[in-house]
């Protein structure tokens, strides 16, 4: 998965589970992997799901589903602020001190009105810089949402292929759709772990299957042996 260049840590609660974004330098030395990301679904059953640059569900160290397509790819780039660089000023405008007897009144005056002026500038400011802030953070979370709810179509699939592996040693292409986007997200399933994935027997299953595009056949042929995809627990 591309990496989130904005906010390194990202976490949509999720009626399957919670979707975690954590960057590789945050993991310890034995969770280092060749992606900048490592995506954790875990579901409502309490399996955890390791994502790797989504092209890849891993389960208990055994890979049991590579997807079709980047299911993020779709989501539109994390909000930034207008003014990405502005900083809000940290304090206000001091008051002039008040002259001591036998001092320049009308200078102090017009401190006094230099003061004012500031202080007017300095609340638009702060004023202008929240609702900036503000406007920023409900974009932040429609964003969120919306990458929750493909974390959520992932974590329901996930569930759906532990339940078929249970029932049936038959490779299948799982199907979900992202709830309010209908993007689709389809991913191949099977038992067997990644010396199965890379066998001929996958590649004939993909390569003839009806339902797949050109596109997607593709993605899984150049992801089902990615080195970004290995995880040890």
């Amino acid at each position: 998965m591309r990496p989130l260049p904005l906010v390194p840590s990202v976490l949509a609660p999720m009626a399957f589970g919670l979707i975690s974004l954590i960057s590789g330098s945050d993991a310890d030395a034995s969770e280092q992997h060749a992606s900048s990301s490592h995506h954790v679904v875990t579901t409502g059953s309490g399996s955890n799901f390791h994502f790797i640059s989504t092209s890849s569900a891993v389960h208990e160290n055994e890979i049991e589903m590579v997807f079709l397509s980047d299911p993020f790819a779709e989501l539109p780039k994390p909000p930034k602020p207008h003014h990405e660089k502005r900083k809000a000023k940290k304090k206000a405008p001091k008051p002039p001190e008040p002259p001591t007897r036998g001092g320049d009144d009308e200078a102090f005056e017009k401190s006094m009105e230099k003061f004012e002026r500031s202080m007017e500038e300095f609340e638009k400011e702060m004023e202008d810089f929240g609702e900036e802030m503000e406007a920023f953070g409900e974009a932040m979370g429609e964003w969120g949402e919306k990458m929750g709810a493909v974390g959520e179509t992932m974590g329901e699939i996930s569930e759906d292929c532990i339940d078929h592996i249970e029932d049936s040693d038959a490779p299948t292409v799982l199907t979900g759709r992202v709830e309010d986007t209908g993007q689709v997200v389809k991913a191949v399933c099977a038992s067997g772990g990644k010396e199965r994935y890379m066998s001929d027997e996958l590649e004939r299953f993909v390569l003839r299957h009806p339902d797949l595009t050109d596109e997607e056949k593709d993605y899984f042929m150049d992801h089902r042996d990615d080195p970004s995809t290995v995880h040890m627990d």
